[in-house]
């Protein structure tokens, strides 16, 4: 029997070093943009069913697109989130300059394609700035849609304890509530999910066909599996068995492991003043004998 993956090994892009983070603003494109997938991310709580914008990562990257850019990417390289955070400021708050193609590209400009939030969230500004790039339309059912997003995304855009906490560790989670939020309330209008969801669903999907030419659109269902996928983006069907993920799933065991390695930053932070509290109060205990 295989034994179980730590979560070093299931979730890798949580213990990317911070010596290895690098600032998105000093990047140039390096490989050219191929495949922007820009259906609205979906997750099966329930079920192992291919559904997830983790499967179309996986699928994407296997069939030779370079670094396909997913919110893994945002927590691998906390620095982007800084510039995530300036594009959504400027496309839906009006504060700064909108991003243009030199800025995608500093943003994007290691990856091949892109799929789930944030980049989902642009997908009207990367159309415009990729226009040579094949579009994607991952096509969701909308009641599964919007059950699958309030379980995840929609409760990380609510205050809670965590999110009060965030500022505390300085490496991702200062950063990535706020980003979140900001995109998330652009999105939404800065209204109720439960009130709006559903329309900008239909809104998005109408946005993209009315943007893309037919023949550099696929609408397609992630259980389409290979040959479809294959044949629109003209590439060799692979002999293995299409990507499968639990996206909700994963989502909660990933959050778990960011809390608690976000616990253990902090405790390394404060190690030193404990150290010397300690230390202080010792010395007044042996003072005071």
């Amino acid at each position: 029997m295989a034994s179980k993956q730590s979560s070093r090994e299931r979730f890798p892009e949580l213990y990317v070093p911070v010596s290895s983070h690098t600032d998105p603003h000093t990047r140039t494109r390096t490989v050219p943009m191929r495949v922007l997938c820009l259906g609205m991310p979906r997750a099966d709580a329930y079920t192992f069913n291919r559904t997830g914008t983790a499967a179309m990562q996986k699928a994407l990257e296997s069939l030779g697109y370079k670094d396909c850019y997913h919110m893994f990417g945002v927590v691998a390289n906390p620095p982007d989130i800084d510039m995530w955070h300036e594009a959504a400021n400027a496309k839906y708050h009006g504060e700064g300059k909108e991003f243009e193609k030199a800025d995608w590209d500093r943003l994007l400009g290691n990856c091949q394609a892109v799929c789930d939030l944030p980049a989902i969230a642009f997908s009207q500004e990367l159309i415009q700035a990729y226009p040579d790039a094949k579009v994607i339309l991952t096509i969701r059912d909308e009641d599964s849609w919007y059950d699958s997003m309030m379980k995840t995304v929609v409760p990380l855009a609510e205050p809670s304890t965590l999110s009060t906490l965030a500022p505390l560790d300085h490496v991702l989670l200062k950063k990535w509530f706020p980003m979140h939020r900001c995109v998330f309330a652009g999105v939404f209008e800065n209204k109720r999910f439960e009130r709006i969801g559903k329309r900008k669903f239909v809104e998005h999907y109408d946005m993209v066909r009315r943007l893309v030419p037919k023949e550099r659109l696929l609408e397609y269902r992630v259980g389409d599996g290979w040959e479809k996928l294959c044949k629109f983006l003209e590439v060799p069907v692979p002999d293995y068995p299409f990507p499968v993920t639990n996206d909700t799933a994963a989502f909660g065991e990933r959050g778990r492991v960011m809390v608690a390695l976000a616990i253990r930053r902090l405790a390394m932070r404060l190690l030193p003043f404990m150290g010397a509290i300690v230390a202080v109060v010792f010395g007044i205990w042996i003072y005071s004998r």
